[in-house]
C-alpha cells in the first residue's frame, strides 16, 4: 500500500490516480493541511464547505493482481476536535491488473581495468519481478558514461536481444564490446539498460538500469 501523509489528513491510496474530497459539515472552521496541493494548503474550510484535491500515487511493482480499496482518512492524527469522528474515512473499490517488471539486477566485469580500444567483457543479470510475463522479447543496451546516471545521450557500446521472460524468472547473459579508442583515461561507468527500447509496458520503469565502474588506463 502506498501512503501519502499530508499533515492533518493522511490519504492512503491503492490506485494510481484519484480525486480526494472531504467536507466540513460541523459548526467550526478548520484549516486545510499542507503538502497535498498548493491551493489546498492555503485554503480554510468553512462550515458546510468542501474541497477537492487531485492526488497521484504508485502501486508497488510486486503488488499482486486482485481487488483492493482506495482509502481516504481525514484528520488521521486526531488534531481536530469533531462532533462525529465516525465519518472520517472514505473507501472505493478498485481492481489491480498484473504487469511485468524488468529489474536490471547486476552487471559484472571480467576486468575492471582496461585501455582505450580494448574489449570489455562481463555478465549481466535481469529479473522479471512483476506478476506477468513480458509476453515478447526485449533489448538490452550497454552504454559508457562519466557518471552513474545512464541515458540515451551516453555512448552506445553494445546491444543484446532477449526472448520473453516469465514472471519471477531471472536471466544471465555474457556480453562483450569494443571500447572506443578515443575514450579518455580515468574512471568511467558501464551501464546496462534492460528494455532500453521500452518495448515492454512495465509496472515500474525506474529499475531498468545498473552500472559498474571501469578504469581506463
Amino acid at each position: 500500500m502506498s501512503t501519502i501523509s499530508t499533515g492533518y489528513t493522511a490519504t492512503r491510496l491503492e490506485h494510481e490516480n484519484g480525486t480526494l474530497r472531504h467536507a466540513n459539515q460541523g459548526q467550526l472552521r478548520r484549516r486545510i493541511p499542507k503538502a497535498v496541493h498548493p491551493a489546498y494548503a492555503r485554503a480554510t474550510l468553512a462550515i458546510n464547505a468542501s474541497v477537492s484535491v487531485n492526488a497521484t500515487a504508485y502501486l508497488p511493482s510486486d503488488m499482486k493482481a486482485g481487488s483492493f480499496y482506495v482509502l481516504q482518512v481525514v484528520d488521521d492524527q486526531g488534531k481536530v476536535v469533531e462532533s462525529d469522528e465516525n465519518d472520517n474515512m472514505f473507501t472505493r473499490p478498485i481492481k489491480v491488473a498484473a504487469a511485468p517488471d524488468l529489474w536490471a539486477k547486476s552487471i559484472t566485469l571480467k576486468s575492471a581495468k582496461v585501455k582505450a580500444g580494448d574489449i570489455v567483457e562481463g555478465e549481466i543479470e535481469h529479473v522479471n519481478i512483476g506478476g506477468l510475463s513480458t509476453g515478447k522479447g526485449f533489448v538490452g543496451q550497454f552504454r559508457i558514461s562519466k557518471d552513474k546516471f545512464i541515458s540515451s545521450t551516453d555512448t552506445l557500446a553494445g546491444i543484446s536481444t532477449f526472448n520473453a521472460l516469465d514472471a519471477g524468472k531471472s536471466e544471465k547473459a555474457a556480453f562483450k564490446f569494443l571500447l572506443p579508442s578515443a575514450i579518455g583515461k580515468g574512471t568511467w561507468y558501464v551501464g546496462y539498460w534492460v528494455d532500453a527500447s521500452q518495448n515492454i509496458t512495465e509496472g515500474n520503469e525506474s529499475n531498468n538500469y545498473e552500472v559498474i565502474a571501469l578504469t581506463v588506463e
